[in-house]
């Protein structure tokens, strides 16, 4: 459930209200298994992008360590056309946008804050653009967290044979 509360209201939930240390541990759970389902996926395509390059592993890897996950995925989408056989390119392009939007809602997660009431958790973000603060705030469930990591687990699984593929030198 999504709510936009006042700025006041969200930095009283935040500073007036429980700490995120005063989380359950089914919520840590959660966060950490999204964080670590997540950087499988990273893996994935950072696995990709070095055979797209075409360089060693060890040499991609460490080019893609300095790249944003953004700038991965631009590059993987501009050259798979070029070195990647037509049935599988067609593929992977409709693999991209998912991983955009599994990023989104990762960093949703992991870039919030986080305050705890009465034992319910409630997810709280705000941002600034130029004069106006946005502020929103979810209340989040371990649920909510985990249907984050089975999108990952699910697109991880639909990845792994381009990787398998990376591995082998097939780009």
């Amino acid at each position: 459930m999504w709510l936009t509360p006042r700025v006041s209201d969200a930095l009283a939930c935040v500073g007036g209200g429980g700490n995120s240390y005063e989380m359950e541990n089914e919520h840590l759970i959660a966060l950490g298994r999204l964080t670590v389902t997540f950087g499988t996926l990273e893996v994935y395509l950072k696995f990709i992008f070095s055979a797209l390059v075409n360089v060693d592993q060890r040499r991609g890897m460490l080019l893609a360590s300095d790249l944003s996950f953004k700038q991965i995925t631009t590059a993987c989408r501009a050259l798979a056309p070029e070195l990647m056989p037509p049935e599988k390119n067609e593929a992977f392009q409709i693999l991209l946008p998912q991983i955009v939007k599994i990023e989104e809602r990762r960093n949703q997660f992991t870039h919030s804050n986080y305050a705890v009431e009465k034992g319910v958790v409630t997810r709280v973000k705000m941002s600034i653009k130029g004069r106006a603060v946005r502020t929103t705030a979810e209340i989040v469930t371990p649920e909510s967290i985990a249907a984050v990591s089975d999108e990952i687990r699910r697109v991880c699984d639909l990845l792994k044979p381009f990787m398998d593929d990376a591995q082998k030198g097939a780009y």
